[in-house]
């Protein structure tokens, strides 16, 4: 199954993204849905996150084409690369978070989880990002394959990031999850 995803991927990259972004922004709401205690906020909060999730994606396109990504030749796969990681980053953390700045900072720049939903946020977002980097070093090599084509390759580093940061999230959460400062 995994080598049918990467060979519809790699076969199809402008038609494989748009479908690989719809699936996980549809995963990251019911997850969001399932997290939401109280009902009547969802409207507006349904905005929010949509919020979050456009200008994660405008931080992450700008940020993409600066580390090198092709501006004029591939501005539609460059725009759902960034649309996917920010579905695959913001989306959830601003699914948790919400409007809570100190929550993201104590997060993101102070790498400082404190409930088990935190650490595994913090772990699938530095590894969506860290597998998205480690993807992107086979572009440069000259192999011709049909897989090296930009964005493929960052793309599949992302979704497995994405896993493996997931996995590791729950991990933690499982194995260091009666530690006192872990309060969720």
């Amino acid at each position: 199954m995994l080598f049918t995803f990467v060979s519809f991927v790699a076969s199809n990259p402008r038609e494989s993204l748009p479908i690989l972004v719809a699936f996980y922004a549809l995963l990251s709401f019911f997850v969001w849905i399932a997290h939401r205690k109280d009902r009547e906020s969802q409207v507006s909060s349904i905005g929010d996150v949509l919020t979050f999730t456009l200008i994660g994606s405008a931080c992450f396109h700008v940020l993409t084409v600066l580390f090198g990504a092709p501006f004029f030749e591939y501005v539609k796969l460059t725009f759902l690369y960034s649309m996917l990681l920010s579905v695959l980053t913001v989306t959830p953390a601003s699914v948790l978070l919400g409007h809570n700045s100190q929550g993201w900072i104590r997060i993101f720049l102070k790498t400082n989880p404190r409930t088990r939903s935190e650490c595994i946020l913090l772990g699938q977002c530095c590894c969506t990002l860290l597998g998205t980097w480690l993807g992107a070093a086979a572009i440069p090599l000259d192999w011709e394959r049909p897989w090296q084509v930009w964005p493929i390759p960052c793309v599949l580093g992302a979704c497995a990031g994405h896993l493996i940061g997931l996995g590791a999230g729950l991990a933690v959460w499982i194995l260091y999850g009666k530690r006192k400062h872990l309060i969720d």
